[in-house]
C-alpha cells in the first residue's frame, strides 16, 4: 500500500510539471515596421546616429504599420541644436501615417508616435516640420516614408512661422561710386538674445551662408529677429555694404 501511495504522488507531480505553459507576446505591427525601417536605413551613413538611437526606442504599443520618419542627419558644424537626439526626441520624429510631399500641405498637423503635434509649414517648394526643413525626397522603407532633416526638431505647441530674409552684398570701390555685387562673402547668422539686463546680444548660431554671383543670400529661419556679420578675405566690413530685401 505504501508503494502505491508514493507512485501516485509522483504521477501527480509529473502531470503538474507538464501542464505548465509559457506565453510569448508577438511583436506589434509597429515594432515590425520599425525593424523594417532600421534594416532599410542601417547602411545610410548620413543618418547613422539617428538609426542607432531608433534601435533602442520602445514601440511595443505601436499598432500603426505606416509611418513617416524624419531622420536627423549626423552632426553638422554649420548647424546648432538646442534639442538632444535621444529616445524621446526620436519618437517626436516619427509620425503616424505615411505622407508623401503632396500630402504635407501647409497648415497640416501630424501626430507623432509620442502623441505630440507636428506642424507642417510650406514656403514655396520648401517643407518645414516644426520649423525644420525637409531635405530631398522621401525614401521608402517597408510601408513607410523616410525624409532627412538637418537638425533635431523641438517640441512645439503651435504652428511655426518661417521668415525669409534676403541679403544683398556689394563692394564699395574707393574713388568709384558704383557698387558691384560681391560673390563668396560669408554671411554668419545668429539668433538675437538678451543678457541679464535685457540688452540685446548675439545669440546661438543659425549657420553660415555664402553669397552667389549676384552677391545675394536667401536665409529662411523661424526667428522673428536675426543678426548677421559678413566676412571675405582682403575685405573689411567698411568696404562692404549690405542691403536687406
Amino acid at each position: 500500500m505504501r508503494k502505491f501511495y508514493f507512485y501516485l504522488i509522483g504521477m501527480l507531480l509529473t502531470f503538474a510539471a507538464c501542464s505548465e505553459e509559457t506565453e510569448i507576446t508577438p511583436p506589434s505591427k509597429g515594432e515590425e515596421e520599425v525593424k523594417e525601417i532600421v534594416s532599410a536605413l542601417e547602411e545610410n551613413d548620413e543618418i547613422s546616429d539617428f538609426v542607432e538611437v531608433l534601435k533602442t526606442v520602445n514601440v511595443a504599443d505601436l499598432e500603426e504599420d505606416e509611418l513617416t520618419v524624419f531622420a536627423v542627419r549626423n552632426s553638422s558644424a554649420a548647424m546648432s541644436r538646442s534639442a538632444a537626439l535621444d529616445s524621446t526626441s526620436v519618437k517626436r520624429h516619427i509620425a503616424k501615417g505615411r505622407y508623401g510631399k503632396v500630402g504635407l500641405t501647409d497648415g497640416k498637423v501630424l501626430e507623432s508616435i509620442s502623441g505630440e503635434s507636428l506642424y507642417v509649414t510650406r514656403t514655396g517648394e520648401d517643407i518645414y516640420i516644426n520649423g525644420v526643413v525637409i531635405e530631398g525626397e522621401a525614401t521608402q522603407a517597408g510601408n513607410s516614408y523616410v525624409y532627412v532633416v538637418p537638425e533635431v526638431m523641438e517640441q512645439q505647441s503651435e504652428p511655426v512661422n518661417v521668415y525669409v530674409t534676403t541679403i544683398n552684398v556689394y563692394a564699395i570701390n574707393q574713388g568709384n561710386s558704383s557698387e558691384s555685387p560681391l560673390k563668396d562673402v560669408a554671411v554668419v547668422v545668429n539668433k538675437v538674445g538678451k543678457d541679464s539686463l535685457g540688452i540685446y546680444t548675439k545669440g546661438d548660431s543659425l549657420g553660415v551662408w555664402k553669397t552667389d554671383e549676384q552677391g545675394q543670400v536667401v536665409i529662411k529661419h523661424t526667428e522673428n529677429q536675426i543678426v548677421f556679420n559678413v566676412y571675405k578675405a582682403d575685405y573689411s566690413d567698411k568696404t562692404i555694404i549690405c542691403w536687406l530685401a
